[in-house]
């Protein structure tokens, strides 16, 4: 009995082990096209729509053999490759620049307060508002 219940146990982990490492497919494509100066955007829409569901078929075929990284890879080739097809140009990534903001030097800490500091005697009331 015991043994049924633990040969159970390991097949439905086995189960769960093996479907958790499945390919996750595309949704659409990673980059971005852009039509060229006159193109009509309803044309474009329409080359779009086409070429996602040609990347999408051409992925089925063997996305077995991909991970996941490695479908949106094969799928992105394929949608540039059928959209360049169709005269649309693909968009170079934005360039983002990062300005280092540098902070003021340190205080020198052991250093004697300027002249015209002074501190409060004790029991001074603070400062009106």
């Amino acid at each position: 009995m015991k043994g049924m219940i633990m040969k159970r146990i390991i097949l439905t982990i086995l189960v769960v082990m093996s479907l958790s490492g499945c390919v996750t497919l595309p949704t659409g494509p990673s980059v971005s096209m852009s039509p060229p100066t006159g193109k009509p955007i309803d044309i474009y829409q329409t080359e779009d729509g086409k070429c996602r569901q040609y990347a999408e078929r051409q992925l089925g075929k063997d996305y077995d053999y991909f991970s996941t990284q490695e479908a949106q890879y094969h799928y992105d080739n394929v949608y540039v490759q059928c959209m360049s097809s169709h005269g649309n140009r693909i968009q170079p990534p934005a360039v983002y620049r990062w300005y280092r903001i540098s902070r003021p030097p340190p205080q020198d800490y052991n250093a004697p307060p300027p002249e015209n500091y002074s501190v409060p005697p004790p029991d001074t009331p603070p400062p009106p508002d």
